[in-house]
């Protein structure tokens, strides 16, 4: 899977030390990944939750954290829409937040 938008990655833990490890394990395992469906991704990550549309959004740490991506499957891309902690990810609509298109990021 080609993850894009990697810098919003390693600009959260900047700011959330506590999220690197999880972080980098998240990105590793999803780097190496194929997906072709939302079942894969469930398969990959069994806590994932599975939107409407092309959306899913990943625990972090424990749910400590939350990373919302777009997932385009045909293209086996992603981009990362937010990443948060919980309490931040429960003020977000997870089905239209847009780290590049003003939402929280």
């Amino acid at each position: 899977m080609r993850i894009f938008n990697y810098t919003t990655i390693r600009d959260f833990w900047g700011a959330h030390p506590g999220s690197k490890e999880a972080l980098i394990y998240w990105y590793d395992i999803t780097e190496q990944a194929t997906w072709n469906t939302s079942m894969d991704v469930k398969h990959t990550f069994r806590t994932a939750d599975i939107l409407s549309g092309d959306r899913v959004v990943f625990d972090i740490k424990g749910n400590a954290y939350r990373l919302i991506a777009s997932v385009n499957y045909q293209y086996q891309s992603l981009f990362i829409k937010f990443i948060g902690t919980h309490p931040e990810y429960d003020r977000v609509d997870a089905l239209t937040v847009d780290a590049y298109g003003g939402g929280v990021k």
